[in-house]
């Protein structure tokens, strides 16, 4: 084993010990207490004594501890008590007192808001409580800003998946972020309000107000969605086109502020003040441009992916600074060990995640990738680097990506090579643009530079989106398989790394072969023919036969919805959609070789005979005294019967395979 090696990834190995002991906190019911610390030494003993004999022993105390720390640090959260809780003291009408952490910008009906809930107002005195919830407060709730004290009355629910087939695991998403409840705020709920934002919120709020109006004021109207999200990381005005289209194409990261932004910032930022040498040293060079960085990530409302990118190229220019060598990795996982320590319920989310999967990917195997190919034109020479980049990420970060979102952009590497010539100059162009404004004509010029730059990465994001077969669908992974993956692709790093003369054959063979397998378990995926019957309050059904699909609805004024849970099962089952909309009146019948379907409606149920089953779809609490007794009973989800009932959609979709 190399000591020095280790030495220079002590925070690679503290992280990762870290990340293990929340996950086996969460997932290991035994792995609790003085217990859990007892069964950890035994099992670390061994790690801890081999390195010790080669005088390195501090690296695996320094492991245990942090394994330790993991385990410890979520059970004195689970043992924190708090007089009032929302789940045993919150009803329906209590009054709540609560701070305004965010709230989204955009002109829908509904937006996005987080509140910070401080008391239950009871018995004319506040009941201290200390949770978050999701709202979405209307538009007609105007007054309403970050850091606003409000007291309102709206009804609280938990945050609970439908368990649909194909559906965003919003349950687990907004846990991640220590949030269990949600409501909706009305003008009707909100009773008083008052600011208690800081001179520095005040400030910062000020400033972000003013660099989205002169977005609003300058850019085309068709540009400005993408440019605040690109350049200020306000995506609350990206239309539902935009965002399919970059996510359709593999580009969707662009549109969040990350490590691309934050390292080409501070590039632009240092190359600056290295124009004034005779005023500026090279060490107050770095030190302002990362003051600055740390501004503009407050500006951009301190995403993981902003944190992680600022806290990590303040510490990679700090150890250049020093004239110490380094390692990326390990700078990458001291700013993740920054940021659980501040959040740990981070390990959990999803951004988090692919954020630091993208970079890992990038330093560990982007410098092999890189040596494959070697051109002597240096426009070809940056193209593949670029590419090489983009390979690297991709690399760590496709299992997860298939195994949350089921497709996969076929031509993530053609949408690269255009996105690195024009995100790179909309940004540097949008800095220019932000510090400029005040000269009239430098204002106009860059404006319009902006608008065209912009619509032109849009169009080619769009132009790769409705290319033949530009997004692959169908990918259903278990979570063994997700790391079994990464185990492998770990095993290639460490090829790659080797003195062995084929590792390139070798290593390109076994993702080869992984993409081998994931290709063959889609195919089959695909061939998969069933009925699906959604958790959803008006009846909305699929039926997928071979390469066919069909959509049935009963509710012409639900059909947004109903096409929502369709194209979500469509990403598990690759098909074209045919709609249609179930007639009250007559029997709806399909008929093809391999089905013979029809669907009729009653006064409280629906018959559904599919190849000579007989299924009753009820809104009934006891059918059991019908005539012509079905094959199968399902209920809908407003009926509520015990457990003993089976096929109820109130615990999710309904799958009959055909």
């Amino acid at each position: 084993m190399n000591t020095q090696l280790l030495r220079k990834n002590i925070f690679v190995c503290i992280t990762s010990a870290f990340i293990a002991g929340i996950v086996v906190y969460d997932y290991i019911p035994f792995a609790t207490g003085y217990l859990g610390l007892v069964l950890t030494t035994f099992l670390f003993l061994p790690l801890i004594y081999i390195p010790i004999e080669r005088k390195f022993g501090w690296i695996g105390l320094f492991t245990l501890v942090f394994f330790c720390l993991g385990l410890q640090i979520q059970e004195k959260d689970d043992w924190k008590f708090t007089e009032y809780t929302l789940d045993r003291d919150a009803y329906h009408g209590s009054i709540f007192f609560a701070e305004v952490e965010s709230i989204s910008s955009s002109t829908k009906t509904w937006n996005k808001a987080i509140l910070h809930i401080k008391g239950i107002y009871r018995y004319q005195t506040i009941k201290p409580v200390d949770e978050k919830v999701l709202f979405y407060v209307h538009n007609e709730v105007d007054d309403i800003e970050i850091g606003d004290e409000i007291f309102c009355n709206p009804y609280l629910i938990s945050i609970k998946n439908r368990n649909n087939p194909g559906e965003f695991n919003a349950e687990k998403y907004w846990s991640a972020k220590g949030i269990t409840k949600m409501g909706f705020l009305s003008d009707g709920d909100k009773s008083s309000s008052v600011n208690k934002k800081n001179f520095l919120q005040k400030w910062f709020y000020s400033l972000d107000e003013s660099l989205s109006n002169l977005f609003e004021d300058h850019l085309k109207p068709e540009s400005v969605g993408i440019a605040k999200a690109m350049i200020l990381g306000d995506r609350d005005h990206l239309d539902a086109e935009a965002i399919r289209s970059f996510g359709n194409s593999g580009a969707m990261h662009v549109l969040a502020v990350s490590g691309l932004h934050v390292g080409l910032i501070l590039a632009m930022l240092i190359f600056f003040f290295s124009k004034f040498p005779k005023w500026i040293s090279r060490y107050r060079a770095i030190i302002l441009s990362l003051i600055i960085i740390w501004i503009y990530a407050f500006l951009t409302g301190f995403s993981p992916s902003v944190f992680r990118a600022v806290v990590m190229f303040s510490l990679l220019s700090i150890a250049k600074i020093s004239g110490r060598s380094y390692s990326s990795m390990n700078v990458l996982a001291g700013s993740a060990m920054i940021m659980l320590l501040w959040d740990y319920n981070l390990v959990y989310d999803l951004g988090f995640q692919l954020s630091y999967l993208a970079m890992a990917g990038i330093f560990l195997v982007y410098p092999s990738i890189k040596k494959m190919l070697y051109f002597k034109v240096k426009v070809l020479r940056w193209i593949w680097e670029g590419t090489s980049v983009a390979l690297a990420a991709q690399l760590f970060t496709f299992p997860l990506t298939l195994y949350c979102f089921h497709q996969f952009p076929n031509y993530f590497l053609l949408s690269n090579i255009g996105l690195m010539l024009l995100a790179n100059a909309i940004l540097v162009l949008g800095v220019l643009f932000i510090a400029l404004h005040k000269i009239p004509w430098v204002s106009l010029a860059f404006s319009w530079g902006l608008s065209v730059l912009v619509l032109a990465m849009f169009y080619f994001v769009q132009w790769i989106d409705y290319l033949p077969g530009s997004t692959a669908l169908g990918f259903v992974l278990p979570v063994w398989q997700v790391l079994v993956i990464y185990a492998m692709l770990l095993f290639v790093f460490f090829l790659l790394q080797s003195s062995f003369k084929k590792k390139y054959l070798l290593s390109s063979s076994i993702v080869l072969g992984i993409c081998s397998v994931l290709v063959f378990q889609r195919m089959n995926s695909n061939q998969t023919n069933e009925l699906v019957i959604f958790n959803e309050s008006y009846l909305t059904m699929t039926l997928k036969v071979d390469d066919e699909m069909y959509c049935f609805y009963a509710h012409d004024d639900y059909v947004g919805k109903s096409i929502y849970l369709a194209e979500n099962y469509r990403k598990t089952r690759s098909s074209e959609i045919k709609y249609v909309l179930l007639d009250y009146k007559k029997v709806t019948r399909l008929k093809n070789k391999k089905l013979d379907f029809s669907c009729s409606f009653h006064h409280s149920y629906y018959d559904i005979f599919i190849n000579g089953k007989h299924i009753q779809l009820t809104t009934y609490t006891n059918p059991t005294d019908r005539e012509n007794k079905p094959d199968l009973f399902v209920y809908m989800p407003s009926v509520i019967l015990d457990d003993t009932y089976k096929d109820q959609l109130r615990y999710g979709a309904f799958v009959y395979p055909i």
